[in-house]
C-alpha cells in the first residue's frame, strides 16, 4: 500500500482534533495506522501526531474519560467528570537510542535490548530528566503529563527497583502538573 499522503496525513489528524468519545478516539487510528508504515511514522515530521495520539488512547485503557481530542497547544485534551484538562505527553527511551534509529536505512539493526543490570538506576536518571524538562516549561494550566516509558520490561528486583524510579518522580514532580501518569509494560503508575 502506498503511504499517505500530505493531505491524508492532515486530514487525519483534523479527525483527532474533533472532541469525540475514547472509543471513537481509538476507532480512527485503528483505521488509519495500518496504513502508515513505522519508516514513515517514526521518521517524518507530520505523523509525530500519531505516536502522541496512540499513547493518548493507552490512558483510555486505565481511566474512564468521558471525551477526548488532540490539541495544537498540547498534544491533547480530554474530558472527565472533572472537567477538561490538558494532556502532555511524553517518551523516554535509553540513553543514546533516538525515535525511529531502527527505522532508518544507515542505522544498524537492532535484533534485541541489552541486559542493563542497572536498570533501576537508567530508569530514574531518564525519568527525571525527561519529566524535569517538561516541568522546566512551567506551564500556566497545569496538564496531565502522560509519560510512555520505552525502556523494556524488568523481572523481579529490577522491576522493583523501576517502580520505585517511578514513584519517587511522580512524587517529586507532583506540584508542577496536574497528574503524572507513566505507562510501563502494560499499567498506569
Amino acid at each position: 500500500m502506498p503511504e499517505p499522503t500530505d493531505a491524508e496525513m492532515a486530514d487525519a489528524r483534523k479527525a483527532l482534533e474533533q472532541w469525540q468519545t475514547p472509543d471513537d478516539f481509538r476507532a480512527k487510528l485503528k483505521d488509519f495506522m495500518p496504513l502508515v508504515k513505522s519508516s514513515v511514522l517514526f521518521n517524518k515530521p507530520n505523523a509525530q501526531f500519531l505516536l502522541d495520539a496512540v499513547t493518548i488512547a493507552e490512558l483510555f485503557k486505565y481511566r474512564p474519560l468521558k471525551s477526548v481530542r488532540l490539541a495544537n497547544q498540547h498534544d491533547g485534551e480530554a474530558k472527565d467528570e472533572n472537567g477538561m484538562f490538558d494532556i502532555e505527553v511524553t517518551e523516554i527511551q535509553r540513553p543514546g537510542r533516538r525515535r525511529g534509529d531502527e527505522y532508518r536505512e544507515e542505522s544498524p539493526k537492532v535484533t534485541h535490548v541489552p541486559f542493563d543490570p542497572n536498570l533501576g538506576q537508567t530508569v530514574a536518571a531518564e525519568l527525571a530528566n525527561g519529566v524535569q524538562k517538561k516541568a522546566d516549561k512551567k506551564y500556566a494550566a497545569k496538564p496531565l503529563l502522560l509519560v510512555y516509558l520505552n525502556l523494556g520490561d524488568a523481572v523481579g528486583e529490577l522491576r522493583t527497583e523501576v517502580e520505585a524510579a517511578i514513584n519517587d518522580t511522580k512524587k517529586r514532580h507532583a506540584d508542577a502538573f496536574r497528574e503524572v501518569c507513566v505507562i510501563w509494560n502494560g499499567k498506569l503508575y
